[in-house]
């Protein structure tokens, strides 16, 4: 075995490096193929079966961490759902509470008209604007209250 292929171990002894060396493609100019006659060694054959088990090791490893991603992601879905949802329920309340609060402003200000009209000598007029702005208002309450 090469130098590089080694690593220390505590003891000082040596074992074998697991992780597998990749040539870079530029570098490789050795043919990989093997033999029959290569194929028989058993030397040949214990390293084919070893480095079949670490590749089924590494292919399991890698859909566990798949699943474990797929996982988060299918929270993460469900919490982007959810945020969605009290989202669109906030802007209908903001729009609900928007319309209330002018619909408030509106009937306020003919509340203070029918009085100005009152105090001018337009009872008539006043009464007809007091009582409408009355009903605008508890038709706005009602409305709110009842979410519609």
């Amino acid at each position: 075995m090469k130098k590089d292929h080694l690593v220390r171990e505590r003891g000082g002894g040596r074992k074998p490096n697991t992780s597998p060396i990749v040539p870079e493609t530029q570098e490789l100019s050795v043919d990989l193929s093997l033999t029959e006659k290569d194929l028989k060694n058993p030397g040949v054959a214990r390293r084919i079966l070893v480095d079949n088990e670490n590749l089924k090791r590494e292919i399991e490893t890698f859909k566990e961490s798949l699943k474990i991603s797929q996982n988060s992601f299918e929270k993460l879905r469900e919490k982007y759902h959810q945020a969605d949802k009290d989202n669109a329920v906030l802007k209908q309340k903001v729009a609900v509470d928007t319309n209330f609060e002018i619909i408030k402003t509106l009937s306020s200000i003919g509340f203070g008209s029918a009085v100005t009209f009152g105090i001018s000598g337009s009872y008539i007029v006043a009464t007809i604007l007091g009582v409408l702005s009355l009903i605008v208002y508890i038709a706005a309450v009602i409305r709110r209250d009842m979410k519609i």
